[in-house]
């Protein structure tokens, strides 16, 4: 056998290979198996294009989230901008309903809006005149005219000078129907600022003066709608730029411009907060008032016929002290401003004889059908009622005049006002005292403003009685807590204490329950049911002493209201009286120097008992 057989058969075999080899590769098999590999390799390059699309989008996303916008608020929309020729006001970082005119580059604002916001003392009369008192003088505008000017009244020694003072501007004037103030012309008089901006026309008001937040941009930012960096730019903000803060967020602070946009700032861009004090150059008007020398102690005397007055001398001779007598001489007698007179010449001089100052009251009250409206409404007539009572005070040598207007509407409560401003003008430029009597303050007679009077006039008396009346139910007519109560609310009307007179009663009332007869048991069981008619009769002093004495029922003190009670039976009725007398009247007297009164002052001489004088004495 052949050595070299097996090498000849692996060589042949390995040729085979090769040809199988080469047919396989001729017939495609071979580059079949490869795209296979390059199959494999396939979703490695998805996974990878797949994260790139995520992220890409989640790149975009946070450049979304976190680039912040260029997006920028309309302005005119933002501050509701209806028409280009009306003017927005913000007052105290709010865009107000109310909007403003600009006429020839001067600003114009409602009436209604200065009176109701800025200075109610402005005065709208109904003869179309525009009114503002002032300590000693009158500004008057005729409405119509619309003349760049004013006149002003000066009341000063004794007479009235009418001057003309020019104006760069008509100061009032009507547009479309509608009364419109020079906002200079309002500022002359009233403690606000403002400045002008446009694009859009706007007006930034500033009433509230004191301490507030500033903070300073320390890098470009912007002023936004809301907090966060996708609300439209209301407003781009510049390093060194100061802008109130109204309050703090996570990351934001809400702002205010200088020009008067309210909008979100990033904290990161603002420096720390500081406090402000904001003033204003508005220098506040000084009045002055005609207070008597020394403590008041004031009696009211009720005239009703000229024979009444030759009481006088008999009623004084049971006085002590009394510096200052009220007689009820003058009432307004006609809607013209017509004074009815009882006065008397030789009442006076016994007063003045005696160092009793007289000061004549008048009032609305006698006259019941009288329409107060017509004449408080026009200035005319209002001027020729106080033309009438400075002659009358002059006629009679009066000091001073005691204004009794009761019962006055909250419709008419603006007009009284200003009758009281006009009355006091002339009264301190003749001398005179002017005193005005007023309930004690409730919110039914919030409208006579006691606040606005104070500054005019010389002395507010607080009428300290009438706490139950006929009609109401029954109870006492001036208990303490009620008086104490009436002269502590006058006070806080910014009623200054050494100009009020504290009115005190020398009467009380006695209640009479009469049974009822007949109600049905569905009456009866009502809650609102009574069981007796109610009526009442009002005394003095000395006849309650009288009926007390002739009914001897039993009397007992009450602490809280600071009187004497007694009630008794007769006929039937049950008969009640809170007591007004010494004990009552010295509780009363003890609340002038407890709250530095201007005085005391009684209704009415002739109904006291003799022997409270001496409880008066001790404190007038």
């Amino acid at each position: 056998m052949d050595q070299k057989t097996p090498n000849r058969q692996k060589a042949s075999r390995q040729a085979v290979s090769r040809q199988t080899t080469n047919r396989q590769t001729s017939s495609g098999r071979a580059p079949k198996r490869k795209a296979a590999r390059k199959r494999s390799k396939a979703p490695l390059v998805v996974a990878i294009v797949i994260i790139l699309i995520i992220l890409i989008a989640v790149g975009m996303f946070f450049v979304e989230k976190y680039t912040p916008t260029k997006e920028r608020a309309d302005l005119s929309e933002y501050f509701g901008v209806t028409s280009s020729d009306e003017v927005v006001i913000i007052r105290n970082h709010a865009i107000i309903d109310d909007t403003a005119k600009n006429i020839n580059d001067h600003l114009y604002v409602p009436y209604s809006m200065v009176h109701d916001t800025l200075n109610d003392r402005f005065y709208v009369d109904q003869e179309g005149l525009l009114l503002y008192a002032k300590n000693s003088s009158e500004i008057v505008i005729n409405i119509a005219e619309q003349t760049t000017g004013y006149t002003e009244n000066i009341y000063e020694n004794g007479t009235v000078t009418q001057t003309e003072v020019p104006f760069v501007c008509a100061p009032a004037g009507l547009i479309d129907g509608e009364l419109y103030l020079s906002l200079e012309f309002v500022q002359q008089f009233t403690p606000f600022d403002f400045s002008y901006y446009e694009e859009p026309s706007r007006i930034v008001l500033t009433t509230d003066f004191g301490t507030v937040k500033e903070a300073a941009v320390k890098k470009d930012t912007a002023l936004r709608e809301k907090g966060g960096i996708k609300s439209p730019i209301l407003k781009d903000l510049v390093i060194g730029e100061q802008v109130q803060i109204l309050e703090e967020e996570e990351n934001w602070y809400k702002a205010f411009s200088e020009d008067g946009i309210t909008g979100y700032v990033e904290k990161k861009a603002m420096e720390e907060p500081t406090e402000v004090t904001i003033t204003s150059d508005f220098v506040e008007e000084t009045y002055t008032h005609i207070l008597h020398d020394g403590i008041v102690n004031m009696v009211w005397h009720q005239i009703t016929n000229l024979e009444a007055n030759d009481k006088l001398s008999d009623l004084l001779a049971v006085t002590k002290d009394v510096n200052v007598i009220s007689p009820t001489w003058f009432y307004l007698e006609d809607t013209q401003g017509g004074v009815h007179d009882l006065a008397s010449k030789s009442y006076v001089e016994t007063c003045h004889a005696k160092g009793i100052q007289v000061w004549g009251l008048v009032s609305n009250l006698e006259s019941a059908e009288l329409d107060d409206e017509l004449f408080l409404y026009r200035r005319s007539l209002r001027q020729n009622f106080i033309n009438n009572m400075l002659a009358k005070a002059q006629e009679y040598n009066l000091d001073g005049i005691n204004l009794d207007f009761e019962s006055m509407s909250e419709e008419v409560g603006e007009s009284y006002v200003q009758l009281v401003r006009e009355m006091s003008l002339a009264c301190a430029n003749q001398g005179l005292i002017l005193s005005v009597d007023h309930y004690v303050p409730t919110e039914f007679t919030a409208h006579y403003d006691r606040e606005e009077q104070a500054n005019f006039v010389d002395y507010i008396v607080i009428m300290g009685y009438d706490e139950h009346y006929a009609g109401s139910g029954e109870g006492s007519v001036a208990s303490l807590p009620f008086v104490e109560n009436g002269v502590k609310d006058t006070i806080a009307y910014q009623v200054p204490p050494e100009q009020i007179i504290l009115g005190m009663p020398f009467y009380t009332r006695m209640w009479i329950e009469t049974p009822k007869s007949g109600a049905s048991d569905k009456e009866m069981a009502s809650d609102d049911y009574v069981p007796y008619e109610l009526a009442s009769r009002a005394m003095g002093m000395k006849d309650q002493d009288s009926l007390i004495a002739e009914k001897q029922p039993p009397v007992i003190w009450l602490e809280e209201e600071g009187q004497n009670y007694a009630e008794w039976p007769e006929d039937g009725d049950i008969c009640k009286i809170w007591m007004e007398d010494a004990r009552s009247l010295d509780l009363k007297l003890q609340l002038i120097p407890k709250y530095q009164l201007g005085g005391g002052a009684f209704w009415k001489l002739s109904l006291e008992e003799p022997s409270v004088w001496d409880v008066i004495a001790q404190y007038l």
